[in-house]
């Protein structure tokens, strides 16, 4: 579709200047890459499904679904001079617009403490390990 024909191009330009981007906007172009790749794996996984009859077949393809494999986003940037959701900033949707996901959503310091790891990409989010700790 020319949705997806869209985002792959825009992946592809990413990865053109990948070497110019710093840490954070790294993750977003393997973010996109890895949903890039779910996506051709589960068109694949339909393709091959079809053959297939019956409602037993679609569950069993539903729970076989592929993810990314990675999932790096900005939640949240200071803009104009406090903590916004990205979703809510024009510079972040333009990404989105163009087929790169650039918006992700927050996570709870309960959600948070959920997870054994956690990678700080560095750079400009004005998170502090003071305030990862809390």
């Amino acid at each position: 579709s020319g949705r997806v024909d869209k985002r792959t191009a825009a992946t592809a330009a990413m990865r053109q200047i990948y070497d110019e981007l710093v840490p954070r906007w790294k993750g977003v172009v393997w973010t996109a890459e890895a949903e890039r790749e779910a996506e051709r794996a589960n068109s694949a996984m339909r393709r091959k499904g079809r053959t297939r009859r019956g409602a037993a077949a679609a569950r069993r393809r539903s729970r076989e679904s592929v993810l990314p494999w990675c999932d790096i986003k900005f939640a949240g940037a200071m803009h104009m001079g406090k903590k916004t959701e990205t979703s809510e900033i024009e510079y972040y949707r333009q990404f989105e617009e163009h087929g790169i996901p650039a918006i992700g959503e927050g996570m709870s310091l309960e959600t948070l403490g959920r997870y054994k790891y956690h990678i700080d990409l560095g750079g400009g989010g004005g998170t502090t390990w003071s305030g990862t700790m809390e």
